[in-house]
């Protein structure tokens, strides 16, 4: 038996939107501008709800920030919808670089700091998760190492758009997923019939490639006991 030896399917937004109309028994030859327009702003609802559900590992990226003495706060690209893991960088003389993992606080806690000025090697941070988000650190980077903040962030999916050939933000896996829920989000307002039919596809396709978007690693856990011994 012969196969393809290919693997480029990748459709388009355009591809897909046709697939999804057909899915609500509209043909192409049935479509109209209202509906294209329709299934654009639909398409663009579909991925924001995705990013909403958790972290999708296709739209994870590291970014850098270079780090200036005795400032706090660094406002973010505008695509940052959260920070996953942080860690602060510090290149030496000799061109070693050293890693330091930081951890998340919340604004009550970074609130609770009495010291909010103190400068050194920055431990802790906190996300503000504003239209224009940013970050702040604890303690204010000193003025004694250059320091630069590391972090894999969760970005946000690129807009749809059924144009110029373009393909949707996802991955390979969810090629079916995002048919299955335009074609929900299409039966709402055009084939209203079909609607609950099309949510049950969708939250099925949705779980099927949802389960696969993960990393394969043991998961270690290890009990922090120092209250329970005294030193």
């Amino acid at each position: 038996m012969t196969t393809s030896n290919t693997y480029d399917f990748a459709p388009t937004i355009t591809d897909l939107t046709l697939e999804a109309f057909e899915r609500i028994l509209l043909q192409p030859n049935q479509l109209t501008v209202r509906h294209m327009h329709s299934a654009r702003i639909s398409a663009n609802f579909v991925l924001q709800s995705w990013a909403n559900r958790g972290v999708n590992l296709w739209a994870v990226d590291l970014q850098e920030v270079p780090l200036e003495a005795e400032e706090p706060t660094y406002v973010l690209n505008p695509a940052t919808q959260n920070i996953l893991d942080a860690y602060i960088s510090i290149t030496d003389a000799n061109g070693a670089v050293r890693d330091y993992p930081i951890t998340p606080m919340g604004r009550t806690e970074y609130a609770d700091i009495s010291r909010k000025a103190d400068t050194g090697r920055p431990t802790q941070y906190w996300f503000e998760r504003l239209i224009a988000p940013q970050i702040t650190l604890w303690l204010v980077p000193d003025d004694i190492q250059t320091y630069t903040l590391k972090f894999y962030r969760m970005r946000r999916l690129q807009d749809a758009a059924p144009v110029g050939g373009q393909g949707p933000d996802i991955h390979y896996r969810f090629t079916d997923a995002f048919a299955a829920a335009l074609a929900a989000r299409l039966a709402e307002k055009f084939a209203p019939a079909m609607l609950n039919d099309k949510i049950s596809l969708a939250m099925a396709a949705w779980r099927e490639a949802s389960s696969e978007d993960n990393e394969h690693v043991d998961m270690h856990m290890t009990p922090d006991l120092t209250g329970y011994f005294i030193t």
